[in-house]
């Protein structure tokens, strides 16, 4: 449905998708979704931010990984993610970006009433890096996946001190807008 290529070396942009057209629009595809169908339907989805980390998952023997392409997850994938499995892990860099998509992941499910489980890795570490380490370490990376709404409240809380009345309302700002 399009093309998508990956820059090897330094340079933006980093991810670059074929122009959006009558049978590819990048809110409504999940990268390979066509092969991990049956996987996802058996043991959940896993969904990570780009297609070079559902290839090397694939390669290292994770055949559940879906990415969307270049595009915030949406509800349309959440929609097309449910005909398979309301078992639902995302997975987000560790970096401020990564921890940023990883609040905006939750509107999305909000209306589905699927509550995804996340992973936040390590700083400076994507799921390629993990899964170059083996199998065995990205299996037990997802064993520490967290409900959402347990991660979003834990970095909250974490980074402010809930006995102070300026942390207080910092908390308040943030929190109550997702849970409204």
């Amino acid at each position: 449905i399009g093309f998508g290529g990956r820059i090897m070396d330094s340079g933006e942009p980093k991810y670059l998708n074929s122009p959006e057209g009558p049978i590819f629009e990048k809110r409504k595809v999940l990268y390979n979704l066509h092969s991990a169908r049956n996987p996802i339907r058996s043991g959940g989805a896993v969904v990570v931010e780009g297609y070079m980390d559902v290839v090397s998952l694939a390669n290292a023997g994770f055949p559940a990984a879906v990415a969307t392409l270049g595009t915030a997850l949406g509800e349309d994938h959440v929609h097309l993610l449910r005909r398979f499995t309301d078992d639902i892990t995302l997975i987000f860099d560790g970096d401020t970006a990564g921890r940023n998509a990883m609040i905006r992941a939750l509107e999305p499910f909000l209306t589905s009433d699927v509550t995804p489980r996340i992973v936040v890795l390590p700083q400076d570490k994507d799921p390629d890096d993990i899964a170059r380490a083996g199998i065995e370490a990205w299996n037990e990376l997802l064993t520490r996946a967290q409900d959402i709404w347990d991660l979003i409240f834990d970095e909250s809380f974490s980074h402010r001190d809930p006995s102070k009345i300026r942390d207080q309302s910092t908390i308040i700002r943030e929190l109550v807008p997702m849970v409204a």
